[in-house]
């Protein structure tokens, strides 16, 4: 926090608003603290490892996501394909 200090004098009025507004711009100031650790070798490779697995798990889970939406997509493309034949098995008197 910034200390700042106002005046109730008539000939400050300027200045204590310009510490005002001052105070008001600090307070929308959002600090994002970042850790710069320095890994040796045998730490990076483990977190690299760690990112691998996860990177894994995430394209299995996105694949088979995939490979269902897929699935229902030929389902639903066969039934539309069997309605339309027994439509025209219908028309010509074939059933």
């Amino acid at each position: 926090m910034s200390p700042g200090t106002i005046s109730p004098s008539w000939s400050n009025v300027e200045e204590s608003q310009n510490t005002l507004k001052f105070a008001s711009r600090v307070k929308k100031v959002v600090l994002k603290p970042e850790s710069h650790e320095i890994l040796d070798d045998k730490a990076l490779i483990q977190k690299y490892r760690k990112e691998i697995k996860e990177l894994k798990v995430q394209l299995k889970t996105t694949t088979e996501k995939l490979e269902m939406e897929r699935q229902a997509e030929i389902s639903q493309l066969k039934a539309e394909r069997l309605k339309v034949f027994i439509t025209l098995c219908c028309y010509f008197e074939l059933i």
